[in-house]
């Protein structure tokens, strides 16, 4: 689990991931993040599919953003996954989506509604370019170049949110300020 970002949360990179479905995809959230959240796997599952029926995550060619409030031993987590294909990530009523590249996040219920939505909001703007998603696609075999796109984003991200307050420094997002505190006490 890489832990060294400014805006994002600690995350987990799963690549190449083998997958065949969205369920299936779950299914490996699931685990990954119940294990690092000590939540059970079904909990997990059970909160992405909430939040899908919502409506659905997904936010370029090939990109979703699967997302959920999961209370957990982390007030955030990330899990990046980079499968092997694209798969069907489509939800009954939508157009047919196919989605190789799902960037999952996980924050404590307690976690600033505002501060998520504009750093998703941030992500989405930042996965249209084609460079990146071409980029990550590349990567999936070579772990130490996908955090080096991961570090990016981030980079991205501060550059977003100080753009939208220049007086201030940008603001951490609360689920990555706790996470980095509870990190600095262990």
């Amino acid at each position: 689990m890489y832990q060294d970002f400014t805006i994002l949360p600690p995350t987990i990179i799963l690549a190449p991931l083998v997958c065949y479905s969205k369920k299936r995809l779950f299914e490996e959230l699931g685990e990954g993040a119940g294990a690092v959240l000590e939540r059970s796997t079904y909990d997990i599952i059970h909160a992405l599919n909430d939040r899908e029926w919502a409506g659905s995550t997904v936010v370029a060619d090939g990109v979703a953003i699967p997302h959920a409030k999961v209370a957990g031993k982390l007030p955030a987590l990330a899990i990046l996954c980079l499968m092997d294909k694209k798969i069907p990530f489509n939800t009954i009523d939508s157009d047919p989506l196919d989605v190789d590249i799902a960037f999952s996040f996980y924050f404590s219920p307690e976690a600033n509604i505002e501060d998520l939505q504009l750093m998703l909001a941030h992500l989405a703007d930042i996965f249209d370019s084609s460079d990146l998603r071409a980029s990550l696609r590349r990567s999936h075999h070579d772990e130490s170049k996908v955090l080096q796109i991961l570090h990016k984003i981030d980079r991205l991200l501060v550059k977003k949110l100080k753009l939208e307050d220049d007086e201030e420094p940008a603001p951490k997002p609360a689920a990555a300020a706790a996470v980095q505190d509870e990190a600095a006490e262990h």
